[in-house]
Formats: C-alpha cells, sequence, structure tokens
C-alpha cells in the first residue's frame, strides 16, 4: 500500500473555507475542513505546494457539517471557534502553537467549553455510568438493553470524554488541574457577627386599584386619521381580521376594541402636524392609548 496524496477545495465566493481530500477519494468527499476569518489568504501562503479545485457549488461545508451524509471528521481553524460557532461537539481537541504561554489560559478554557457535550440518551445529561436512578433507568430502557450496559460501557467511555492534545501540554494540564480544584472546592462560608434585624412595627405595603378614568382624545393629523381609517375599514367586517392578522399577537385581545374607536372620530384630536408614522404604527400607539389603565 501506498500513502495517498492530499489536494484541497475552495468554494467559489467562499473565503472562509478551504476542504481537504485525497485525491483518491470520490469527488466531494473530503476528511478535513479548515474554517477561518480569510482561509483562502492562508492556503496561498502555505499550501503552494498542494494541488486544488474549485468547486463551482456554493454551499457551505461548515453549515452541513452536522448532517449524517457529512464526511468531516477534522475541523481546524484558529480563534473563530472561542467566537461561537455551531457543529456537533468534537471530543479531540488539539492545540497547536495555541495556549504556549499562562496569558492564553482564557482561550483555551474557551475553546475547551466547546468540546464534547455528554447526552447518551434525550433529556439526560450524565454519562452512563451515572444514570442510576430508576426514573432515569426507565428512560434509558427505551434506548437500550439494561442488561447490556455494563458491556457499553466499557465501549463507551471514550465518547463520553475529551481528548486534549497541545504543543505545550503543561500549560493545558495547568488548566485542566485549576479547573478540577475549582469544581471541589468548598464554596460555602461561614460568616459571624450579624444578627437579624428587629423591626419595630409592621412594614405596610401599598396596594393599587384600578379607576374608571375618561381616556383623553388622541391628537392625530387628519391626513394620518383618513389613512389610517382606510387601512382598518370604515366599519367592522373582514377587514378586522386582515388587520389583526397583520398585527403582533400579544395585541390582539385589546385590538377589537381598538378597532371599534378607531372608527369613532369624536375619539381624536386633529389639530397637529402630519407624521412619518406609518398606519399600522398609529394603530399600535392607539391600541395603547386607548387601553391604558390608571391606578390609584
Amino acid at each position: 500500500s501506498s500513502f495517498g496524496e492530499i489536494e484541497y477545495t475552495r468554494i467559489a465566493n467562499n473565503s472562509r473555507e478551504v476542504a481537504f481530500r485525497l485525491k483518491t477519494a470520490n469527488a466531494g468527499q473530503h476528511f478535513c475542513l479548515l474554517v477561518a476569518s480569510d482561509a483562502t489568504k492562508w492556503s496561498d501562503n502555505v499550501l503552494e505546494n498542494y494541488e486544488y479545485t474549485e468547486t463551482p457549488l456554493t454551499k457551505s461545508y461548515f453549515k452541513t457539517i452536522n448532517s449524517q451524509e457529512s464526511s468531516i471528521n477534522i475541523l481546524l481553524g484558529s480563534r473563530i471557534f472561542t467566537e461561537g460557532w455551531d457543529s456537533n461537539r468534537p471530543n479531540v481537541v488539539n492545540f497547536i502553537n495555541i495556549g504556549v504561554d499562562e496569558g492564553a489560559q482564557k482561550f483555551v478554557l474557551q475553546a475547551i467549553g466547546r468540546g464534547v457535550r455528554i447526552q447518551p440518551v434525550p433529556g439526560i445529561r450524565k454519562r452512563l455510568s451515572y444514570i442510576v436512578n430508576p426514573e432515569e433507568t426507565e428512560t434509558l430502557s427505551r434506548y437500550i438493553d439494561i442488561k447490556a450496559k455494563a458491556d457499553i460501557l466499557k465501549r463507551n467511555l471514550p465518547l463520553e470524554s475529551l481528548f486534549l492534545f497541545a504543543t505545550k501540554k503543561e500549560v493545558i494540564k495547568n488548566i485542566t488541574e485549576n479547573l478540577s480544584r475549582e469544581k471541589d472546592a468548598d464554596d460555602w462560608k461561614i460568616v459571624k457577627h450579624i444578627s437579624k434585624t428587629v423591626i419595630p412595627q409592621e412594614l405596610l405595603i401599598p396596594k393599587y386599584e384600578e379607576v374608571i378614568a375618561e381616556i383623553p382624545a388622541y391628537s392625530i393629523n387628519r391626513d394620518e386619521y383618513n389613512d389610517l381609517l382606510e387601512f382598518v375599514g370604515i366599519s367592522a367586517g373582514v377587514q378586522d381580521k386582515i388587520v389583526l392578522m397583520q398585527s403582533p399577537i400579544n395585541v390582539s385581545k385589546t385590538l377589537v376594541a381598538t378597532l371599534e374607536k378607531i372608527r369613532v372620530e369624536t375619539n381624536f384630536n386633529f389639530s397637529v402636524s402630519r407624521s412619518i408614522r406609518k398606519p399600522i404604527d398609529n394603530l399600535l400607539l392607539l391600541n395603547q392609548h386607548f387601553n391604558q389603565k390608571p391606578k390609584r
């Protein structure tokens, strides 16, 4: 047997992704993906001796990485993976020239946080060996034969572990040891010489009641009112349903009564100049105005 040669693929109009595959592999069967802010510039500088192809496809390999059909098993990148990314969680993280000094500890911690999440069965975020109570065991039995649990445990541990490799392992080791110490530390502290304050009299809590008050006329320009009336309809009917469908769902309960009040001119004052508000904006403002509930 002989070693296969690697070539890389760039996506047209996508400067963030470079994919790698063996030249002997089928077209589109890439095993590795680099995601960076300017991956194509990196490939020009580093991969000049590698052959490359440019796919006419415009789809992103990264966006389909969660798919069962995706052949990507290795994900490469830099700080992009600590700034938020969406893919299946890896259980092998290799820090290459990252975290070589203690100043990079925060960056390494963020990257570790992007690692594997434990959820052997839906809804239970524990390692398989910690699923012991009756309720969780019953849920587990829907997915595996409980009698076979011991045998599965022997093979499941690597899948439920995060493997870290680094150029300078001492730095990573110190970080993981600090995490363990923080986890085991007792966060409870005993504070002495604090006594409860004696309140000499009962504290009164104010209560408010809604009052029936006359809502003042709403100030609106006459032309704006005419536009609003055309939007909601001069009388109740099918247009009401159309307006309700176009409005936010959280105002639907009060909007029916508001539509009735809009059609009564005496509820308005037309002595203001025209604004730039659209009919739907005026409708929502009127809904607040007509449904305000003063309290005392």
